[in-house]
Formats: C-alpha cells, sequence, structure tokens
C-alpha cells in the first residue's frame, strides 16, 4: 500500500510504502530510482496513516506516523521525523 506519494521537483517523486517495514524511495519522470531510502519512516500496513511535508528551503522532508507494532524494527521510528 503505498502510503506517500509526494512530488520533490518538477522531474522527480517520493514514494513510500507498507514494504519493506515502511521504506521510501525517490524516482524520476520515468519510473527510474535514483535513490532507495535504508531507514523505514511510514506506517508498514494497511490501516494506519502516514502524511508528509517538504521544506524545499532546508531541503528536508518531515513525515508524521501513525504507531504500528507490525515488524521488528517498529519501535525504531518516531511519531514525528525529519529526513533531509
Amino acid at each position: 500500500h503505498w502510503k506517500i506519494l509526494l512530488p520533490v521537483d518538477d522531474r522527480s517523486l517520493l514514494i513510500c510504502g507498507t514494504l519493506f517495514q515502511g521504506l521510501c524511495q525517490l524516482i524520476d519522470e520515468e519510473f527510474q530510482i535514483i535513490v532507495n531510502s535504508s531507514i523505514p519512516v511510514v506506517a508498514n500496513d494497511q490501516l494506519n496513516s502516514t502524511i508528509a511535508l517538504i521544506e524545499r528551503e532546508t531541503h528536508s522532508i518531515y513525515f508524521a506516523v501513525t504507531y504500528t507494532n507490525q515488524g521488528v524494527y517498529r519501535w525504531q521510528i518516531p511519531s514525528i521525523a525529519a529526513r533531509s
């Protein structure tokens, strides 16, 4: 299940889903992967919510995530996080 589909700029899209405990990918306009994240940041089940906001001036992405207890590493994921 896709949790985040967020345009980063005119040529790339941030997608995050429940696969692999909630990892994200940055893809280009031809759906070629630019970056695979290694840190899960979104809810990893179909019921819990995740929202994201891009701060363009600081090149940061903020995530707010509903807690889910599915998976081994979920206790490491904060409810609110920022990535740059």
